[in-house]
């Protein structure tokens, strides 16, 4: 009886690790989470508050600390443009459904650079 009690926290865990039970409806939603790039930097999304704006954390992979708010101005199928309240800047992330990885983009007049690809790590919306 004791095992069966003890297996299903820990059974919920892994799911949770994994993802299950996640939001993948829309890509605002896929957005939402801790995110980790290939060139080191990690980004965690807060979700979108009444007001339109969500929280962003980036830490970059010297481990310099970016705190800003981003709003979403267009949402697409594929992914979400925002807009980075205090740089100023635009960007889009292009999230396919699974909400298992991500390409974050700087867009640019027409053009859109890519910056990074990034992997979904946990829920986590801040670093603390």
């Amino acid at each position: 009886m004791k095992k069966k009690i003890l297996l299903s926290p820990l059974l919920i865990l892994l799911l949770l690790s994994c993802g299950i039970g996640r939001n993948l409806s829309s890509p605002v939603s896929r957005m939402v989470g801790h995110w980790q790039g290939n060139k080191g930097n990690e980004y965690y999304f807060g979700p979108i508050g009444s007001q339109g704006v969500g929280e962003l954390t980036v830490v970059g992979n010297g481990g310099s600390i970016s705190f800003d708010s981003y709003q979403i101005y267009q949402e697409q199928n594929d992914g979400v443009a925002f807009s980075r309240m205090e740089e100023g800047n635009n960007w889009a992330i292009i999230i396919p459904p699974d909400g298992k990885t991500a390409d974050i983009h700087a867009l640019t007049g027409y053009y859109r650079d890519k910056v990074e690809e990034l992997r979904y790590v946990d829920g986590k919306t801040s670093r603390w």
